[in-house]
């Protein structure tokens, strides 16, 4: 079995790239499961956030009648720096 990071996701974080690259655990299983608290986290550990790193810390977010664009939409502003770039959110 060869690893990858992608098995790591909701995990782990990784900052950089390449042999700098760090990796801390940071864990969805650790974050307050109310949404302005999950947000407030995430964003306490790294001001900006690429689209898909997101994605697992969000997934098991659960409230009533809002899906997680609601939620992303709320509680985050979004940018595109290129066209055909990635969106990345930072704190609203």
């Amino acid at each position: 079995m060869e690893p990858r990071m992608e098995l790591l996701r909701g995990e782990v974080l990784v900052q950089g790239s390449g042999a700098g690259a760090r990796v801390q655990l940071f864990s969805v299983r650790a974050l307050p499961s109310e949404p302005s608290a999950r947000f407030h986290a995430l964003f306490s550990m790294q001001p900006r956030w690429e689209g898909s790193e997101l994605e697992p810390y969000l997934a098991d977010l659960k409230v009533p009648g809002k899906t997680a664009g609601a939620l992303l939409l709320k509680y985050t502003r979004a940018s595109q720096p290129t066209p055909d770039g990635p969106v990345y959110y930072t704190a609203r």
